[in-house]
């Protein structure tokens, strides 16, 4: 199964100034990181898996799960980050 992880962090870039009877405009920096993991193993008949995908620190992380706030992988189950993988 692939997993598909994009966040997006907005910073404030400053002000553009226009003519004097127009109000000043925020001007915001979007920067978005996209990570993609494959996740292998067999999913059993009724049960439930969990995708996450949250942002530490302005970097994506994206992981499976068999329980809502879980950090680990179900047993049997493997994940390999194909891109947007941290450097290490």
């Amino acid at each position: 199964m692939g997993i598909n992880c994009l966040t997006v962090d907005i910073h404030f870039a400053g002000v553009a100034v226009g003519p004097s009877a127009l109000p000043l405009i925020p001007l915001f920096d979007p920067h978005s990181e996209l990570k993609f993991m494959l996740v292998t193993g067999s999913f059993k008949d009724k049960s439930h898996y969990y995708v996450h995908c949250v942002n530490i620190d302005g970097h994506p992380r994206a992981w499976l799960s068999d329980t809502p706030d879980g950090n680990a992988l179900p047993e049997g189950f493997t994940a390999i980050c194909t891109r947007g993988c941290a450097k290490q």
